[in-house]
């Protein structure tokens, strides 16, 4: 893939996130991609065996998984293309303070 087609590739999908933000938790609460995130979550929890683990949730999003091993003791930092989808995942945090 050329630089061009690279930059309009991560710019489009950037965008799509950024737009699908305030929805996005939304679409995992019903059907298949609920089932999907339950599947992550207990792959996740049997996954990690140490306690207080450093945590880079990579295409972290809004933070759902994050959270969820944050109270469960965990230190973590969620990385993502999408600010939109990260200032979501901030306030989450902040509520579940």
């Amino acid at each position: 893939m050329d630089e061009t087609k690279k930059f309009l590739y991560e710019d489009n999908v950037i965008n799509t996130y950024d737009t699908m933000a305030s929805f996005y938790d939304e679409l995992f609460e019903t059907g298949a991609l609920k089932v999907l995130r339950e599947i992550v979550r207990r792959t996740l929890l049997e996954a990690i065996q140490i306690e207080n683990a450093y945590i880079l949730d990579a295409g972290g999003g809004s933070g759902a998984l994050g959270l969820m091993l944050a109270q469960r003791g965990h230190y973590i930092t969620i990385a993502d293309l999408s600010k939109s989808m990260l200032d979501i995942g901030k306030d989450k945090a902040s509520k579940a303070e």
